[in-house]
């Protein structure tokens, strides 16, 4: 069983195939990153496209701790508000 996975794709906001992704937190990349040849085992030079880092987990928070510095960190509306409801606060015991 698999609890958490992250997906790198190109950040392709304009295909359809990327929008499901936009449901979950992602991590916008600031700069070009260079994909590796699976057959030359060598960086592809002359990246067109910025990527992203698609997150699906329970560990939200870390994820956007672990990657803030390297892009810009998005977390969905709708997975904010979920987070906001009183069931996921911190009790303190009084007394």
């Amino acid at each position: 069983m698999v609890d958490q996975i992250c997906i790198l794709t190109f950040a392709s906001l304009s295909e359809q195939w990327f929008r499901p992704l936009l449901d979950y937190p992602i991590c916008f990349f600031y700069g070009r990153i260079n994909y590796i040849d699976p057959d030359t085992g060598e960086p592809v030079k002359g990246v067109t496209k910025g990527s992203c880092l698609t997150y699906l987990g329970p560990n939200i928070a870390t994820f956007a701790y672990e990657f803030r510095e390297l892009g810009k960190v998005l977390v969905p509306f709708n997975i904010m508000a979920e987070l906001a409801r009183p069931h996921y606060l911190l009790k303190v015991p009084h007394g």
